[in-house]
């Protein structure tokens, strides 16, 4: 950004965040386990294949060692915080010489009488963006506790607005959904699934095809962020606009009519013509003008304005006609 400050060149950023996700009591818990996993996992390379993950090529690995061990911090310290072994579900074992972390889930502990600022600070899993597969769960009471641990997991991470908000539930209409949407902000979202509304066109098919219509098959969801999560969007004709530049382009005709209509502009800018200019523009009665010229401001001035420009465009369109032919 600083590079292109220097040349008032505008950017688009892709950036990130910790993006939420919330499960309502009435959902279909073990699809939206399955697909909350899918979508925590997808780059990690989780795959329906049968190789061993710690050296097939069908498995992605972490990046690098530094990120390897950042993953397995956040992880050992859950497992320090935990009172019982089911609150942590790991699927495989780490393997720090091939770079392999599996996925893994586990309950951070707090509610709403703890402070849902304090345990968010105090957890390194809601601190920081995890940026690996590790899945935090925090259970609530209500939505609006939900919302609350939310906000402040995002204040303390200094990114207020997510890139992805996620919402399960099994009633995409219900208030939960609503109160969900109407009381966050994010840049995108998506509802009983995750990632998918990164898929444009085969997102909107089978979210219409399941929905039998209640909302239209449009292509093209625009994706980015808002503030620290990213600036700008694109995918799509958003994509298309956001990497273009809309110029504005005028053709003028050189008809004396035309002309004609248009010479109030010229100096000098006398009264009479000031008094026309608002008359014309504004609708605004002059008491100076004579008694005709009352009568057709107050009654006809609306008319006359709009037989002028009609004129104006007629006299356009027959000189570009003419240039065409």
């Amino acid at each position: 950004m600083t590079a292109a400050a220097k040349h008032l060149t505008p950017v688009t950023l892709e950036l990130g965040g910790k993006s939420p996700c919330f499960v309502d009591k009435d959902s279909d818990l073990e699809l939206a386990a399955r697909r909350i996993a899918w979508g925590k996992c997808v780059n990690a390379g989780q795959t329906l294949f049968g190789d061993d993950p710690h050296v097939s090529g069908r498995f992605a690995h972490i990046v690098n060692e530094h990120h390897y061990e950042r993953l397995l911090s956040i992880f050992n310290s859950q497992l320090s915080s935990v009172s019982i072994t089911a609150d942590v579900v790991q699927v495989g074992d780490p393997n720090k010489h091939d770079l392999f972390f599996p996925f893994a889930a586990f309950k951070v502990h707090g509610n709403a009488a703890d402070g849902f600022e304090s345990v968010a600070r105090e957890n390194p899993a809601m601190r920081d963006e995890n940026f690996g597969p590790i899945l935090p769960i925090v259970e609530v009471e209500r939505v609006e506790d939900g919302i609350d641990f939310s906000s402040s997991a995002q204040r303390v991470s200094s990114r207020p607005t997510p890139l992805a908000l996620y919402v399960f539930s099994g009633n995409p209409s219900s208030k939960f959904v609503r109160t969900i949407l109407d009381r966050t902000n994010s840049g995108g979202v998506c509802v009983n699934d995750t990632l998918m509304h990164l898929a444009g066109e085969l997102a909107f098919v089978l979210s219409s095809f399941e929905l039998s219509g209640s909302q239209p098959a449009l292509p093209g969801l625009p994706f980015g962020g808002v503030g620290p999560s990213g600036m700008g969007r694109y995918r799509g004709k958003h994509g298309f606009d956001a990497f273009s530049h809309d110029r504005a382009v005028l053709v003028r005709s050189q008809s004396r009519l035309v002309e004609a209509a248009m010479k109030l502009r010229y100096a000098p800018y006398t009264d009479r013509r000031t008094d026309l200019v608002k008359w014309l523009v504004f609708g605004i009665r002059n008491t100076e003008l004579s008694w005709f010229g009352r009568v057709v401001t107050r009654y006809w001035w609306s008319v006359l304005k709009s037989t002028v420009v009609a004129a104006a465009y007629v006299a356009v369109g027959v000189t570009i006609g003419r240039r065409l032919a």
